[in-house]
Order: structure tokens, then sequence, then C-alpha cells
């Protein structure tokens, strides 16, 4: 209790600024040249203590921490016996008192003073309040150049970073386009620049090559789609637009099959005795490891996240999507499973989607070429495709007969419900 209290009182009565707190060195005059002290030496160096007898315990510690000779078990050891008072502290000289001011004599001259000698090494005077503030200023719009330049790596981005704050190289940061127009016009461009900004951020994150794309960007296209007023009949087609979207996220296919499955589980759920207006879904993907026995589907793996929902009322809708142009449906074990379920109603909706639109012949089945490092097409054109994957459907929306509203692609193949799947249950 007495240590912890010395510590709190030493670091609130220190009358030095905190400037000069992050500028403890040792001075170079002295014979032997000693290294500065950095980190906690520092800090046992120059703190303000309660008494005597807390300034002789950091004493000691210091010279245990400097102890080469000891091992980590044994320098342990030795500090919690200094703690905890097992061991004769070192006598110390008590600190001087704080001088007074220099006295000013009748000729408003003050008596020189002695220089005293001061582990603490001062700063360097600080600039001018005009020269603090330019510098200020372009230090901050060098680093708001550096965090707006989506070119940069994690790393190249940290760096640059470090040498602006250190003065290096401020002048090779040039500030991107849309910095310079921020500051040089209204609230229009600004909002331009934060919406193409966002509209950039979506696009790389549902297209990025190194892994999957977050759950929430790909489905938030999705959520503003289903928003907007559409007739009912385009609710398939735009929860089948959804499971392609998570299908194609995948860069690479199972090991075994070297064929992509996606299922989306559409479910309600009754918080507090309601039933929420929210439609809530979980995707699954299918999975082989080296040994086909121990394989899953996609079905089953979308169907375990559901065990996590203590509020779950019943699932009221599958989409399922693949690779093929055609509509696969799931095969027996995941019938079964399906059937076998609680929250599996007899007569819920299961939706087979292709990869072909049926009305303008637009493909997004991907080319898998049977390795499983992932060989899909990844062209720009197709890259293009899938970003815009809920763009309208030219030849759909003139077949339509709601020219109100605008026709997404058609990738619907089978609408089923799992008794027709399942007819026979055991």
């Amino acid at each position: 209790g007495s240590e912890r209290s010395s510590y709190e009182s030493g670091s609130e009565s220190g009358s030095e600024s905190d400037a000069d707190a992050e500028s403890i060195t040792v001075d170079d005059d002295e014979e032997g040249g000693e290294t500065p002290l950095t980190g906690g030496e520092a800090m046992l160096t120059d703190m303000a203590d309660e008494d005597n007898k807390a300034l002789a315990k950091r004493q000691l510690i210091q010279q245990i921490m400097k102890d080469k000779s000891l091992s980590a078990g044994d320098r342990n050891k030795k500090i919690q016996d200094v703690m905890a008072g097992r061991v004769e502290l070192p006598k110390v000289e008590p600190k001087p008192a704080q001088t007074a001011p220099p006295s000013v004599n009748a000729d408003n001259q003050s008596e020189p003073q002695k220089p005293k000698k001061s582990k603490r090494v001062k700063q360097k005077s600080a600039p001018t309040a005009g020269g603090k503030d330019e510098n200020n200023d372009e230090r901050k719009k060098a680093l708001q150049a550096i965090m707006m330049d989506t070119s940069l790596s994690g790393p190249e981005r940290q760096q640059r970073i470090q040498e602006i704050m250190e003065g290096k190289q401020p002048s090779q940061v040039v500030p991107p386009s849309s910095v310079v127009e921020v500051q040089g016009s209204g609230n229009n461009v600004a909002q331009k620049v934060r919406e193409r900004k966002s509209k950039q951020r979506m696009k790389k994150s549902a297209a990025d090559q190194d892994g999957f794309a977050p759950t929430n960007i790909i489905a938030h296209e999705w959520k503003r789609k289903m928003m907007d007023p559409h007739p009912r009949s385009h609710d398939d087609l735009l929860d089948i637009l959804l499971a392609h979207k998570y299908r194609l996220s995948l860069k690479s296919p199972p090991k075994q099959s070297c064929f992509r499955v996606v299922a989306v589980v559409f479910f309600s759920l009754v918080v507090n005795g309601v039933r929420r207006t929210e439609r809530y879904h979980v995707v699954g993907t299918n999975d082989e490891p080296h040994s086909i026995a121990g394989s899953i589907c996609a079905e089953r793996a979308a169907l375990m996240q559901l065990r996590f929902m203590p509020n779950l009322e019943s699932i009221t809708k599958i989409v399922i999507v693949t690779d093929d142009a055609d509509s696969v449906s799931p095969g027996m074990l995941c019938r079964e499973f399906m059937a076998s379920h609680d929250r599996v109603p007899w007569d819920v909706p299961i939706i087979l989607g292709r990869s072909v639109c049926k009305k303008c012949g637009l493909s997004i089945t991907g080319n898998a070429c049977g390795d499983s490092m992932s060989c899909f097409n990844d062209t720009e054109e197709f890259q293009e495709t899938q970003s815009n994957i809920f763009a309208m459907c030219s030849t759909g929306h003139e077949e339509s007969k709601y020219q109100q509203y605008t026709t997404p692609h058609d990738f619907l193949g089978t609408a089923t419900t799992l008794r027709e799947l399942f007819p026979y249950p055991s």
C-alpha cells in the first residue's frame, strides 16, 4: 500500500511539464560518456518521491535492473523482496529544497547563479506562435493527405506518418486532389468526395482478392434494393442475387470438388413476445478436406449457425446457388438434415438458383480449372459484371409488366419445398 501511494503522489507532484518529461536523458559531458537512459530506467531516475524510503527503493530496484548477471527469475525475486521490505535499503541523501527565485538588486540586475548539474536536458526553446501554427498546419495537411491516399499499404502509410512526425520528409507527400477540393470548395464538393470514397471502399471490399468480403458489405446493396419499392415477384430474384454475391466472394474452391455451393437461410425472430418485421439471414458454404467423409454441405453449414440464435422463431426461406449454369438440388443427406430440423417447416420455400440469366444470358458461373488454388475467371470484365450484379436487366425490363420498377436479372431455376424434396421421411 505504501509503495503504491508513493508512486501515485510522485507522478502527481512533479513540477515539470509533460513536454519536459518526454526528454529525459543523461549528460554526456561526464567522464566515461554514460549512455542515455530510456523507458523504465529513465522514469526511475527522475521521478518525484514522497519520502527518502521510496527513493531508496527505486534506486535499489534500478541497480537490480542493471545487473545483467541475474536471470529473470532471480531479478523478479529480488524486486519482490525490495517491495516487501525484506532487504535493507541503502541510505540516501534527502532531496534539496526548492531554491528561492534570484534576488534583484537596486540596479534591477539579477545576481548570477552557478550552473547546476542536472540529469535532465531541457528542450529547445519553442518557436514563435506564428511559426508554430504554420508548422502544425503543414503537418496536419500532410497527415491528412497520407490518410486519404488509398494507394498506400499499411506499413507504407505508417512509415510516412512517422517521417512527418519526425520532420524528415514533409515535402515529399503530395496531397491528393480530393483533399484540395474539400479545402477549396463548398459542402457540395465535400459530399461528392465522401460518396466517391464510400463507393470505392465498398467496391474494393467486395472484390478483395486476398480473402472473403465482409458479409455486411455484401448484404448492404441487397438491403437497399429490398427497401426500394418493387413487386413481390422480385423478392426471389433479389435473394438469389444475394446468394450469388456471397458465392463470387469465395476466391478459392473446395479441395475435392472445386465446386462452390452457397446456401442463404432466412429466418424470423421473436423478441419479448413480439415478432420482428426485419428479414434476417445466415450464409453457409460447402467445404471438403482431403478426406471426403469429413466434408460438409452449404445447407448444414448455414443451419448450424442458428444454434446461436436464442430468439429464433422459424426458417422462412432457403436459397441455394452453385457454380453450375443450371440449378442443382440438395443431396439426400442435406434433405434428411433439413427434414429433421425442428425450425424448418415442411412448406418452407426452397429456391434453387441458376448462374445464367434466363432473360439476357448474363453468365456468372466463374471458370474453375480443377485446381484448388483458384482458377476462376478473374478478368476485369468479369469483375465489373459481378460488382454490378444488382444492375437492371435490360431484356427482362422490356418484357416485364412492371415498367415503373427496375427489373433485376432472372437467375431463378426451381422453386420447391422441403416436402417435395423429401416426401417420405423416416
